[in-house]
């Protein structure tokens, strides 16, 4: 008993001593442990006070634990070491630590506390098995059992020759230095890895391969291995063979897991001096696999220094020997984890991420790639800094990278990063790049949705962007900045290459160009770019070209600290840089910018830095140079790429009468710049629409950049300067000649976000035209243009959005021809699409509302002529603008939240609302409900039930009644409940649907006359031949006495039904039922009316139906809820917009919106209404109200 209660005292004492050396904190201990025992000292900021009382841990058990206990990488003696100065090579001091990081990364956080549980685990788990072995290059003896300080072993042979076991410690003595190798053998486990490490003070253990060591360390077909602190080099002085500093190797053993290398150095590695893509993977580190079977799952490698190798530093991949290249197709590593390393001096590449899905690459430095010097052949270098090659999904973030070496011009590459073969959906972010002699960028051209942004190159060489090809090319290069200064000749694309497809898209970029390079845009597209310098700037949409006014660009230092807020301040705007707030929003676009502040503050800014500054009251000066995409150019002209003078060393001339450019923009003055010339004539002015005057450009000698025309004191707003030319000429001038050089505003937003909203530019620049989408001056609303749509084509704009607000579109639509239908709505707004529509041959003002989500920052607005009939479709005055409220334009609001209404199947899912109200209690409730419930879309449990209230809002199911009130069918389903309350009878009916789902649909009718107790089902009305031609019956009593039902007729295509028609028919009993009469009025020109409820007011005689209603094309889980009015029983009105639409993603009635039932109370409306919530499929119903006249005003 003693013994074992020693035993559990002793296991206490090393648990609680381990875990508070693992959180660095001081302990206490009885005696002079460390003088009197043989074992390493306690770390460094452990102190050793006299006051635990010894009765709980004798002084034994403690110098046990603590030398059980201490971190391996922390230990130290002070015996036996052996000073190291001809290998060693000190670790730079720009080496960042993860626990020095406060900077708040996920993987940096997760690293250090990982590393803190896989060592604690390595020393307490499996202590009846796991060991710790020591080597002692000076003292210990290979005779020894090497499991304490004193009995060492001496020689790596002896770790070589031993199959390590889950929980076993391998300690290599600091200030030591071995020649040979280590093979490491055997497998940790999840709770216990084998850990390589070091003890005792001085230099890290050091470990120099000889001739036959091709691999110093290696560690071949195993898992759960760390390898931490240790000092590897080679001996070796030739290149004839591939030689590595650590290589991991997986030989088809399927997935090995748990590798971890941390805080090794690395130097001096000879390799074998040729280029190919076997060679390049040898050098520093290498995590490899050979064969289909050979993955990797939770790698990291962390806090190395690797340098002066004749090879690569960092590499994982998977290897085909038998193709001998390369290969996707054996698969991906998993959780793989590159951070905090140096790379220095290497003439392979710096960093390379193959074959992995969803690495991370983040905070290293890589200095010297493809420096040629390791090796003696300098004609081989197709090299990179940091890239990925075969991986996805795939992230690199906070790397420097400069000096990368590009050997000679041909050899290619030599840039800080690359997205290289069969990638797919890598992100290159926060980076620092320059002063690569390769450039920024390599895209190998098959490369899947790449993305750079956010970062900044300064002085990188060559070309900033290259690729090999454009097979596959698609990147989205945004908010970065590009920094080229005075005397280099450094390209914007490489133009000995593919040239860049449509799929190359730059925006919101700054290019400031001090250097003699070009841009070589090819077919790029470029969007709201900043251009600054020289260099013919390319074409595209919302370009300015202007000083950026950065603080102090070119002077951002090497070896940056990303933790520090101030890094690179060099290139903060000013509070007067034309960059604020000109930019476009981008969607998943990373949610900060270079400095880590939140996207976006108002509109977007232009560059890496997203900053909190206003636009100016003055405005912003901006000067748009003449090939920019908001520019109109109609009639004849020709582009002059070489016209010298020129703004951007270009201009667009001619002299063709009629020929006119418009020019819309959004501020208070403008400017038109151009040349004046001995051949140049005259031009008419307009501002507008109206004529302003005419601006002879004839000069007696040729001059550049002049003010043609001016105006300022603009009213603030869109406004469209249009310029004619004549084709005429004053008497002095030698012909007719115009140009357009630059456009140079005063920059002022409007509340109005659409451009170009009017069309009266006379082209339809800043919108996208799908099909066959022009402008006309066949039918404007206003003005002198509009857009004309083709039966099936639209015009689109993207616009700028914030994040969860309100804003209101409307717009002036038209069809050329009756019945034809016009739409204008919004999409990507985070709901559903949205859009209100006439088939009206007269202008109508639509109105369409939405409330962007959490997540957005841009919408797309468009206008449609929808895919039927054959005439157009017209479009005009778009505008677009934020509010606060949208009470004034939203007949009604979404519930907040569901009603809780009680199911018999216990979902609480209820869908197809029927409520009637009394004006007294009837039977004990003022509100009865029928419904049924629709749990997960399952129609089995579609039965008619019925639940009753007191106040509309808390539902019960009545004393004694037990729902459902009829079972499930035996062939197809119950749906579609309405319940009336009949006077003369005092009985409340309920109707329902029973539809067999094969050849035809029937309406039943149950009665009670207390709620409680119901009548067996009566059919009243059948057809045997189409089964979805009674959709949703709405039963209503005249104030004669008659009976009137309207129904949905879908014929047999239920829910995705595109000629679905309202019908109606009559009774004098509610049993007995006339022919079919549909109601050719009641339609809603874009959609589909899927249900429907009719509420008859009987103090004025009027009718409204509420009805759910998908787009054409569509089907009904797309429901908008929409609202018509009959005044006297002849004629529907319909209206042009939903009352009510789904919530955004997310609420619990964000996808379709069924079924309503509507009650008038004291001049307030209640509309009670069924929806789905589009993740789960989960059906609820909701309650909304409004007073009624408001209702009707914001209808009409």
């Amino acid at each position: 008993m003693i013994e074992r209660k020693g035993n559990i005292m002793k296991k206490y004492c090393q648990k609680l001593l381990s875990f508070i050396l693992s959180v660095g904190v001081c302990i206490s201990l009885a005696g002079p442990v460390c003088a009197e025992t043989a074992q390493p000292p306690v770390p460094e900021g452990v102190e050793i006070v006299e006051s635990v009382p010894t009765s709980v841990c004798s002084e034994e058990d403690i110098a046990e634990t603590v030398a059980d206990s201490i971190e391996p990488e922390n230990a130290a003696s002070s015996e036996g070491a052996v000073s190291i100065e001809s290998q060693s090579v000190s670790e730079p001091e720009n080496v960042q630590n993860t626990d020095n990081n406060e900077q708040e990364i996920s993987n940096t956080s997760e690293s250090s506390s990982l590393q803190d549980e896989s060592e604690m685990e390595a020393t307490s788990t499996e202590e009846n098995s796991a060991r710790t072995y020591y080597v002692d290059a000076v003292n210990g003896q290979d005779e020894n059992d090497g499991l304490t300080v004193e009995t060492a072993w001496k020689n790596l042979d002896k770790i070589n020759e031993t199959v390590f076991q889950p929980g076993d410690q391998i300690l290599l003595k600091r200030g030591c230095m071995w020649s040979g190798g280590l093979v490491l053998q055997g497998s940790g486990s999840l709770e216990a890895p084998i850990y390589l490490g070091s003890y005792g003070e001085g230099e890290k253990p050091l470990i120099v391969g000889g001739e036959e060591n091709y691999k110093v360390v290696s560690l071949v077909n195993q898992s759960y291995w760390e390898i931490n602190e240790l000092q590897i080099t080679s001996s070796v002085q030739h290149h004839n063979d591939r030689r590595t500093g650590i290589w991991i190797e997986n030989k088809d053993q399927g997935v090995l897991e748990h590798i971890y290398i941390r805080g090794c150095e690395i130097f001096n590695i000879p390799s074998k001096d040729t280029n190919s893509d076997v060679e390049c993977l040898f050098g520093g580190i290498s995590v490899t696999g050979y064969g289909s079977n050979s993955k990797y799952n939770d790698v990291r490698i962390e806090n190395n220094y690797v340098h002066d190798l004749c090879k690569g530093g960092i590499t994982t991949y998977t290897y085909n020997e038998d193709r001998n290249i390369w290969d996707a197709t054996f698969g991906y590593s998993t959780n793989v984890y590159i951070a905090h390393n140096t790379v220095r001096n290497v003439k392979g590449d710096g960093i390379v991420a193959k074959n992995v899905d969803g690495a991370v690459v983040e905070f290293n430095i890589c200095d010297g790639a493809a420096n040629g010097g390791a090796g003696t052949n300098d004609t081989y270098g197709c090299y990179a800094g940091i890239w990925g090659a075969f991986c996805k999904n795939t992230v690199f973030r906070y790397n420097e990278v400069y000096n990368t070496h590009r050997f000679l011009p041909g050899n290619n590459d030599g840039m800080a990063f690359d997205t290289d073969i069969n990638c797919e959906n890598v992100t290159f972010e926060y980076n620092y790049s320059h002063d690569n002699e390769g450039g920024f960028y390599l895209d190998m051209g098959d490369a899947k949705n790449s993305v750079v942004r956010y970062n900044i190159s300064q002085n990188d060489k060559s070309r900033l962007f290259m690729f090999s090809s454009n097979r596959n090319l698609h990147l989205q290069a945004y908010n970065n900045v590009f920094y080229i200064g005075e005397g280099l000749t450094t390209d914007i694309q490489d133009d000995d290459f593919a040239a860049a497809g449509s799929d190359v898209i730059y925006t919101n970029n700054i290019f400031y160009n001090l250097g003699s390079g070009e841009y070589h845009a090819g077919n790029a597209q470029f969007i709201n770019n900043c251009f600054y310098g020289n260099g013919t700037k390319p074409g595209g949409i919302g370009n300015i070209i202007a000083d950026p006014q950065f603080q102090s660009p070119g002077n951002g230092a090497t070896g940056i600290d990303f933790t520090s807020t101030n890094r690179l301040s060099e290139y903060w705007l000013s509070d007067t840089s034309p960059c604020i707030n000109a930019g476009v929003v981008v969607s998943s676009n990373g949610g900060a910018d270079f400095w880590g502040n939140e996207l976006y503050y108002q509109k977007p800014d232009i560059g890496a830095q997203e900053t909190a500054f206003q636009t100016p009251e003055q405005g912003i000066q901006i000067q748009l140079n003449d090939n920019d995409g908001t520019i109109a150019y109609l009639g004849s002209w020709t582009y002059d790429t070489q016209c010298a003078g020129g703004y951007s060393g270009d201009s667009h001339y001619t002299s063709q009468q009629g020929a006119s450019v418009a020019f819309v923009f959004k501020g208070t003055s403008v400017a038109w710049m151009g040349q004046r010339d001995k051949n140049y004539g005259l031009a008419d002015v307009y501002l507008d629409g109206v004529f302003v005057e005419t601006v002879d450009c004839y000069g007696q000698e040729n001059t550049y950049q002049q003010i043609l025309f001016q105006k300022v004191g603009l009213t603030p707003g869109e406004h469209v300067l249009t310029i004619v030319c004549k084709g005429q000429k004053s008497a002095a001038a030698e012909d007719c000649v115009i140009d357009i050089d630059s456009f140079f505003f005063t920059r002022y937003e409007t509340d109005n976000l659409i451009n170009n909203a009017g069309f009266e530019s006379g082209a339809g620049n800043l919108w996208s035209a799908y099909n066959s989408a022009s402008v006309s001056q066949d039918s404007p609303h206003s003005g002198s243009y509009s857009a004309k749509l083709a039966k099936n084509s639209s015009y689109e704009q993207i616009v700028s959005v914030q994040p969860n607000t309100k804003y209101v579109l409307q717009g002036w639509i038209r069809s050329e021809r009756a019945g034809d239908v016009m739409t204008l709505g919004v999409k990507n707004y985070g709901g559903n699409e949205a859009f209100s529509a006439t088939a009206d041959t007269e202008y109508q003002q639509v109105t369409v509302t939405f409330t962007t989500g959490v997540n957005i920052n841009s919408v797309t607005i468009y206008g449609y002529r929808q895919n039927s009939g054959s005439g157009a479709g017209y479009l005009d005055d778009v505008t677009l603008f934020a509010t606060e409220n949208l009470n004034a334009y939203d007949a009604l609001q979404n519930a907040a939240s569901p009603l809780q209404i009680p199911t018999y199947d216990g979902s609480n899912q209820p869908t197809h609302p029927s409520v009637v109200k009394f004006e007294e209690p009837w039977h004990g409730y003022t509100y009865w409900m029928a419904m049924t419930p629709y749990p997960f879309n399952d129609g089995s449990y579609e039965n008619p039930s019925i639940v009753a209230s007191n106040d509309g809002e808390n539902w019960v199911v009545p004393a004694e009644v037990t729902n459902p009130l009829v079972g499930t069918p035996n062939i197809g389903h119950n749906c579609d409940v309405d319940l009336v309350y009949v006077p003369d009878k005092d009985e409340l009916w309920m109707y329902y649907v029973d539809a067999d789902d094969l050849v035809s649909s029937s309406v039943k009718l149950i009665r009670s006359s207390d709620g409680v107790h119901w009548s067996e089902p009566t059919t009243v009305l059948k057809d045997w031949v189409q089964k979805y031609s009674i959709l949703s019956p709405s039963i209503e009593i005249l104030a004669d006495g008659t009976f009137m039902m309207w129904y949905v007729d879908t014929g047999n295509t239920g829910y995705t039904g595109q000629n679905n028609k309202v019908k109606y028919r009559t009774s004098n009993d509610g049993l007995s039922w006339s022919g079919a009469v549909t109601c050719n009025d009641l339609v809603q020109p874009g959609y589909q009316i899927w249900h429907i409820d009719v509420h008859y007011d009987h103090a004025t005689g009027k009718y409204y139906a509420m009805y759910p209603a998908y787009p054409n094309g569509k089907n009904s889980d797309y429901c908008n809820l929409f609202f018509a009015v009959n005044e006297d029983g002849s004629n529907w009105e319909t209206f042009h917009a939903p009352i009510m639409k789904p919530s955004n993603q997310g609420g619990w009635d964000d996808f379709c919106l069924y079924r309503s039932s509507m009650s008038i109370e004291n001049g307030v409306l209640k509309v009670w209404y069924g929806a789905k919530k589009q993740e789960d499929s989960s059906w609820h119903i909701g309650l909304t109200e409004r007073n009624f006249e408001e209702f009707l005003g914001i209808l009409s």
